[in-house]
């Protein structure tokens, strides 16, 4: 409401439920979730949006790579291993050194590894506060479009 723009949901069907109470929340508009599309279909739309915001998943990947902007948001795993893109245009919310995340190896980065989060109550994920996302998705909002028509490079 505040920026005057829309949102799409993309999930698989196995998430449609939890997609459907997130959108509940979100807005009062019909619930339209973009579930189990082909990949080329699935590309087409996400290269007509703004940004996407989300977990790190395929569909993230794929946003990037159609040029679309991305927030992150990295749960169990590390952003360094998983995050090759630059963070003006990209960036994460991910909550550091916590005592769950060890290290998968030598020379590897600090990792959960668990299937079922069962020593930290989920804190990779729960201490990501709504405040800090919005913050990020604003300031891309707020910066021009590196791939807009008007720098001449599409």
């Amino acid at each position: 409401r505040k920026t005057g723009g829309s949102s799409l949901v993309v999930c698989s069907a196995g998430e449609a439920r939890q997609a459907k109470t997130f959108w509940s929340r979100l807005t009062h508009s019909p619930f339209l979730p973009l579930i189990d599309l082909p990949i080329r279909v699935l590309a087409a739309r996400l290269s007509r949006t703004k940004m996407f915001v989300g977990n790190d998943s395929g569909p993230r990947h794929l946003a990037a790579a159609v040029g679309v902007r991305t927030v992150t948001l990295f749960g169990p795993e590390d952003p360094h291993e998983w995050h090759p893109y630059d963070r003006t245009n990209h960036p994460l919310c991910y909550v550091p050194d916590l005592p769950c995340r060890t290290s998968a190896g030598p020379g590897l980065p600090p990792r959960c590894g668990l299937e079922a989060c069962q020593v930290e109550s989920h804190r990779c994920m729960e201490e990501i506060s709504a405040e800090s996302v919005w913050a990020k998705m604003e300031a891309l909002l707020a910066a021009p479009t590196p791939f807009s028509t008007e720098a001449g490079v599409r």
